[in-house]
């Protein structure tokens, strides 16, 4: 049953890309609606755990904002990449995240080095440089790829910033917060950029809620249910399969086509991040970095 609700919340979790760019919309109306379906859907399991607010310090209090405001630019450059490049370059971008958290790890919570984590940052590094050094072909163009390196950037500050609140506060009310904090970010920008917020058609109402309920809800939420069950380190590199899939995806929807490039960047993406994820002989195993789109 574990491995069935596995495979199903992978497969919503890799299909965010392809939502985002059937809306077909301004970042910031896709980003509001988005978060405000969101927000209603969290609003009555956060009500019931709201008395975990009063467990948090001062300090983590200052941080949900901020960790918010990181959570709005990944979101925001992770939309960016969707329209801007391929599927496959955009969730290969993003799933460098796990490297770039285990580097600020080591930067701010004095987490020591080794040397498999340098081998990972060498593998992705040279995976990186397959997408944004070589010549582009179809949808994939330089800037998306960059805009999807810098949605992993930001979503592993989010994660770091948000760590400390996280092990005071309900899952549901942090979840509820995020979401409510980034419909407020989403309104401003797109109120000063003057976007039309309605009326939209009826495939951008269908692409909100496969996100809401097939990503949000059914990836994020059982994939957090898992785990309480199964192996932190098979689950996160079982979401490594995101990329495959949402180029699988893309194909059929877009008809977009893998190029050897792609696939030698995902080969070597996925290889730096299980570098990393693999539990060594007698060490415990590392946790995942927590998930989200």
């Amino acid at each position: 049953m574990d491995l069935a609700l596995l495979a199903f919340a992978i497969l919503g979790l890799s299909q965010a890309a392809l939502m985002i760019r059937l809306a077909h919309a301004p970042i910031e109306v896709i980003g509001f609606w988005r978060q405000l379906i969101a927000t209603a859907a969290l609003a009555p399991f956060a009500w019931r755990r709201r008395s975990s607010w009063t467990a948090l310090t001062p300090k983590e209090c200052s941080a949900i904002p901020l960790a918010a405001l990181l959570f709005f630019i990944h979101l925001w450059t992770f939309t960016y990449a969707t329209q801007k490049t391929s599927v496959a370059h955009a969730m290969i971008g993003f799933e460098l995240h796990p490297l770039v958290t285990g580097a600020g790890a080591m930067l701010f919570f004095g987490e020591a080095l080794s040397a498999r984590v340098f081998l990972a940052w060498a593998l992705a590094g040279a995976g990186m440089g397959a997408l944004l050094l070589g010549t582009t072909q179809g949808t994939a163009t330089p800037l998306g790829d960059a805009a999807a390196v810098l949605s992993a950037a930001s979503f592993s500050g989010y994660v770091l910033l948000g760590k400390s609140s996280r092990r005071s506060l309900d899952n549901w009310v942090f979840a509820f917060a995020m979401s409510a904090l980034n419909c407020a970010f989403f309104l401003l920008a797109g109120w000063l950029r003057g976007v039309a917020w309605l009326p939209q058609p009826p495939v951008f109402w269908l692409s909100m809620a496969g996100l809401v309920a097939f990503v949000s809800i059914g990836g994020h939420g059982i994939f957090t249910h898992l785990l309480a069950t199964m192996d932190v380190n098979a689950l996160s590199c079982a979401k490594l399969s995101e990329p495959a899939l949402a180029a699988v995806g893309a194909w059929l929807v877009f008809g977009e086509h893998l190029t050897p490039r792609t696939l030698a960047a995902f080969t070597l993406v996925t290889c730096a991040v299980l570098v990393l994820l693999l539990p060594r002989r007698g060490a415990p195993a590392l946790p995942p970095a927590e998930l989200e789109e």
